[in-house]
């Protein structure tokens, strides 16, 4: 009896052939999203490389992360720019929304992105909230 043939280019992989895995922290398009306390009245500057707090909320911390060449960028637009289209938007309504100046993307190598969120998570000085990674999608 003859042996069966796959055609050429169909062949499983094998361990020499196999792509290497990829995990969240090496996978492209992952990205980590912070979302601050509005209380602080966070505000990027230098195309995110700097931090400042509206209300004077101490964000060492923020700087310290920004130190590494890490931006944070709005994930919305400019800050008081969405606070007041909410506002106007709220004027017209009669109703508020959701706080949108408080989410911001960080920019950095992807593999740096899990040890950024353990810092975020981890800094006492300025405590957001949140700080979530989200892996691309295969």
């Amino acid at each position: 009896m003859a042996k069966k043939t796959k055609p050429a280019g169909t062949a499983q992989p094998t361990r020499r052939n196999r792509p290497a895995a990829q995990t969240p922290e090496t996978r492209e398009g992952a990205e980590l999203i912070v979302v601050a306390k509005a209380a602080a009245g966070l505000r990027v500057r230098r195309g995110g490389a700097e931090v400042a707090s509206l209300s004077g909320a101490n964000v060492r911390g923020l700087t310290s992360v920004l130190a590494g060449g890490v931006r944070f960028v709005p994930l919305f637009g400019n800050e008081d720019r969405v606070v007041a289209r909410a506002a106007a938007a709220a004027a017209e309504t009669g109703r508020g929304g959701p706080d949108l100046s408080v989410f911001y993307k960080v920019e950095a190598p992807t593999a740096q992105l899990s040890a950024l969120a353990r810092a975020l998570m981890a800094d006492d000085s300025s405590k957001p909230p949140t700080s979530s990674r989200r892996p691309s999608r295969p």
